[in-house]
């Protein structure tokens, strides 16, 4: 998963989202796919995981993790091919079905609102949940 940055010095960079356990996200129940829609958003300068848990005139910021003003992307979970969160309508780029891909994720209640190429829905502390590609062997 491509955590909002690029750089490796400030993040983690790409990762094998498909190895990644899933389990509860119990310390940041705000940043889940449950969060209550109408919610007005953090302000600037707040972290972040996902664009909505911005207010709606800013943008989870890739390189900072937090709302900062800016255009949101417009990439749709599962269906387009991402570089970076910036281009996600969630702001989250993660490792898509082939290897080198990369494909927009957003949140998810359970598998089944993922789509085919990211077919699973995993809940990752800190984060939340998000549509991921399928588990390696």
């Amino acid at each position: 998963m491509l955590a909002c940055s690029e750089d490796s010095a400030t993040g983690p960079g790409p990762s094998d989202a498909g190895s990644i356990d899933s389990g509860s996200d119990a310390a940041n129940p705000g940043k889940d796919a449950g969060k209550d829609a109408a919610t007005s958003g953090l302000p600037a300068g707040s972290a972040c995981s996902f664009n909505d848990d911005c207010s709606p005139e800013l943008r989870c910021e890739e390189k900072t993790l937090t709302c900062q003003p800016g255009v949101r992307g417009t990439g749709k979970n599962g269906i387009d091919a991402c570089t970076t969160g910036d281009t996600c309508e969630s702001a989250l780029c993660v490792e898509g079905p082939t290897n080198g891909s990369f494909v927009c994720s957003g949140h998810c209640f359970d598998d089944k609102d993922c789509g085919n190429q990211l077919p699973r829905c995993l809940s990752v502390p800190q984060i939340g949940t998000f549509c991921a590609r399928a588990a390696t062997p």
